[in-house]
């Protein structure tokens, strides 16, 4: 199993000379050195060699040992040239990141050119509205609704001040619609999560909504079911674009779908799955920065998985880089047949989303029980035979002695981040049991 993905004329240069400034001048990768095998082999060979590192190392090490030793740290923290910012997540999920706003702001401008609406819209000074949890990015305020003069910051509108859209009553949800077409942005961001509950609203109270000429979608992978609600209200164009806080902005959806990686600013290498489990051309990312100054990033684990085109083609006439159909979920969040073999978010998406009067779900697994929990939209009561229906699904996926527990509830609640978790298991992830280092 090999993808030889087409690569822009400079990127292995940048690839090297981002593995090469780690590990001779940053503090955390002095070790790395000895696992080099030199500028003798590709350099493709050469990232191989080194090990992966997580979110885990990011804390244990500090970012101060992220940063190449000739950088006078202080200086740019007191002129402003760089701020520290931290993810949102519990405290075990949270990072203290360097920021470098030029840095992410090449990287953004460069995502933009892989999708024909993007690029054909003056960007960089446009109106643009957000929507997601203010633990993402925002102002919060759990206590009162704020004005919208106190959610605006220059020419970002944040829509939402509140943690957990659970907390979301037909009056904040209104005053989104309102705003909307009041700001009227050129770009609406949004957690799809957050977005699919105003669309399925507006849908259900038969409400007209602002159509900006662009909707990305991002802070969650965009699954089959928010995009499917949200097609009940916006007809605009809907773009999945993937990033993190960490590597700056990695895969953007062009206009046919497809999923292409920024590659001027981001090198992505993909350990796939094992085959055995079924999933061709699923794998995980890890993620090297390749042009940010103040945060030096090798083999980033960012947690995700990817589902990989291998022919790496794709209508829209963008081939530079890896080109992915869709992403699978989070490591983290893989489920386990009773066998053992691993179940994608993805692949439980593909059921729930089967189901019209289906707006929410979550699947928490212990061990060989399954508990699934289904928010049914307003306008659906709940169905005997609907239950019936999902635990046949689940019990052809999961094998047929597992215990599927199916629950109708009024509302999911989020995570601390603000961000849904839609399967998840106690069964430990192990990453050498799930996947294989190199080409198969």
């Amino acid at each position: 199993m090999k993808v030889s993905p087409h690569f822009p004329e400079n990127y292995n240069l940048l690839s090297t000379k981002a593995l090469e400034t780690a590990i001779q001048h940053v503090p955390v990768y002095k070790e790395w050195k000895a696992l080099d095998p030199g500028s003798s082999v590709a350099v493709d060979e050469r990232f191989q060699a080194m090990p992966a590192i997580s979110k885990r190392d990011l804390r244990k090490h500090t970012w101060r040992n992220f940063i190449p030793q000739w950088a006078d740290i202080d200086a740019a923290l007191q002129s402003g040239t760089i701020e520290l910012v931290n993810t949102s997540g519990t405290i075990e999920e949270r990072i203290t990141n360097v920021w470098y706003q030029p840095w992410w702001d090449a990287s953004e401008a460069a995502s933009w050119r892989y999708n024909s609406h993007t690029a054909a819209l003056k960007l960089g000074n446009h109106r643009e509205a957000i929507l997601t949890s203010p633990m993402n990015t925002g102002i919060l305020s759990e206590n009162s609704l704020l004005t919208l003069e106190q959610r605006s910051l220059g020419r970002f509108l944040y829509l939402n001040e509140k943690i957990n859209p659970a907390l979301w009553d037909g009056k904040l949800i209104e005053r989104i619609i309102r705003e909307l077409e009041i700001f009227q942005p050129t770009i609406l961001e949004a957690n799809p999560s957050y977005l699919a509950k105003v669309a399925r609203y507006a849908h259900r109270h038969d409400r007209q909504v602002f159509q900006p000429p662009v909707i990305t979608l991002t802070y969650e992978n965009p699954g089959i079911l928010s995009r499917k609600h949200i097609q009940k209200a916006f007809r605009s164009p809907l773009i999945s674009s993937y990033g993190s806080t960490e590597a700056g902005y990695v895969f953007m959806e062009c206009e046919q779908g497809k999923l292409h990686q920024v590659s001027s600013c981001c090198r992505v290498d993909v350990e796939y799955m094992r085959p055995e489990y079924g999933y061709p051309y699923v794998g995980r990312l890890l993620l090297t920065t390749l042009t940010n100054p103040w945060r030096s990033l090798i083999r980033f684990d960012v947690g995700d998985l990817v589902q990989i085109d291998p022919a790496g083609a794709c209508a829209c006439g963008h081939d530079d880089g890896y080109v992915g159909s869709e992403f699978a979920g989070r490591i983290a969040d893989l489920t386990y047949t009773t066998d053992g073999a691993p179940v994608t978010t993805a692949t439980i998406e593909s059921i729930m989303a089967g189901w019209e009067s289906v707006a929410e779900y979550q699947v928490f697994q212990q061990d060989g029980i399954y508990n699934i929990n289904i928010v049914l939209d307003e306008e659906d009561t709940t169905s005997k035979s609907l239950k019936e229906k999902i635990i046949e699904q689940l019990l052809s996926l999961y094998g047929r002695s597992a215990v599927i527990n199916v629950r109708f509830v009024e509302k999911i609640e989020t995570e601390p981040s603000g961000k849904y978790r839609l399967t998840r298991s106690n069964i430990s992830v192990n990453i050498d049991r799930l996947f294989v280092k190199g080409d198969l």
